[in-house]
């Protein structure tokens, strides 16, 4: 493995912001050019986040050929806005179907999220507030409708429902529900029936994977009705600095190529009509975070060839890698012991969430 920059070297800290961004694009959330890089990287040094070279070399190489044209054969930067703190990829370019083939080859939906719940509440109260009105909702990236099943069809009908979704079995299982469900971009959705359409539109642990961001928030305000409300999630970008400072994962593009906060939703709503209603963080789990931080240090540094993590990550016969997984991941959670007290704070939830409402 080419040597990583001093950023993202698993046996760093935590990546230091190396100096002013010049050259860059401007912030996505508040179209400044004040900017810091908080780390770099290439496509073979972000290529082993995904995919650890020693143990699949061949979806390694794919992956790094895919980078490196996603990327135009150079390093993608982070780069943090001086303006609002909103943390960007530098080019801004979100994965697509290849990359996601090759980074994910297996992925799951959760059941249910502390977000989902939230925003089933916010929905239900708003439909109370005029009971005789049809509300309509859209779901951008619906994965297999945890969330819809919270308000359709107790609150609003099938009917009333469209969903996006790219993963056959999601698909499959909204369609299942009677709800109509596209595989596309939402800016693909220019069929002059869905202007002002919708009431309620939702994008949970989606708007992090999306570049194009204005583009993005004209097309909502011309699908959305006067009066609409728009339900985030996002990551907690104060959990992600945390990983990030204790020799966790990255937050690698371009799986991620954004990371929010409350000042740069507030700044991007209003470049585009719309209004920050609510803001919220979710609460913290101790024990799955403690697992995690483990679990993170241990895949952190497989990513550095010839550690002991790696020479694991690379052992052929499944059980043995297994067994000796669960012991490496042990010794991180035994050297993680001093950050207990931090991994208390009520701060370090999974996701943030905000309501943006229009006018």
């Amino acid at each position: 493995m080419a040597e990583l920059s001093a950023a993202t070297r698993p046996d760093r800290t935590a990546p230091q912001p190396e100096a002013t961004a010049r050259g860059g694009s401007a912030c996505p959330a508040c179209g400044s050019d004040d900017g810091r890089v908080r780390f770099s990287v290439s496509a073979r040094e972000a290529a082993y986040h995904f995919v650890v070279a020693e143990a699949e070399p061949e979806r390694f190489a794919a992956l790094v050929r895919d980078l490196d044209a996603r990327w135009g054969g150079h390093r993608c930067r982070v780069i943090e806005c001086g303006n609002c703190q909103f943390c960007y990829a530098d080019p801004f370019v979100a994965g697509d179907s290849t990359f996601y083939r090759l980074a994910y080859p297996h992925h799951g939906y959760p059941r249910d999220r502390w977000e989902f719940r939230v925003t089933a509440a916010e929905v239900r109260q708003i439909a109370d507030l005029s009971p005789r009105r049809e509300r309509r909702l859209l779901e951008i990236g619906s994965g297999e409708g945890a969330f819809i099943r919270q308000v359709c069809p107790s609150v609003i009908l099938p009917a009333n429902v469209l969903c996006t979704e790219y993963s056959r079995n999601g698909k499959a299982a909204v369609e299942a529900l009677g709800i109509e469900c596209l595989a596309c971009d939402v800016r693909e959705l220019r069929d002059a029936r869905y202007r002002q359409r919708f009431d309620f539109i939702c994008l949970f642990q989606v708007l992090e994977h999306m570049d194009r961001i204005d583009e993005l928030f004209r097309h909502l305000a011309w699908l959305s009705q006067p009066d609409a409300s728009v339900f985030i999630s996002v990551p907690n970008d104060r959990l992600i600095e945390f990983y990030e400072q204790n020799g966790c994962l990255l937050d690698m593009p371009p799986n991620h190529v954004s990371r929010w906060n409350a000042k740069a939703f507030t700044l991007l709503a209003q470049r585009h009509g719309w209004r920050v209603a609510a803001h919220a963080y979710g609460p913290q789990a101790f024990l799955p975070l403690y697992q995690r931080v483990a679990i993170y240090r241990y895949m952190r540094q497989s990513q550095c060839s010839g550690t002991l993590s790696n020479r694991i990550a690379a052992i052929a016969d499944a059980r043995v890698r297994r067994f000796a997984q669960i012991a490496a991941i042990a010794g991180h959670a035994v050297r993680a012991m001093p950050l207990i007290p931090r991994l208390r704070s009520p701060d370090l939830g999974d996701s943030q969430w905000v309501r943006l409402v229009k006018g």
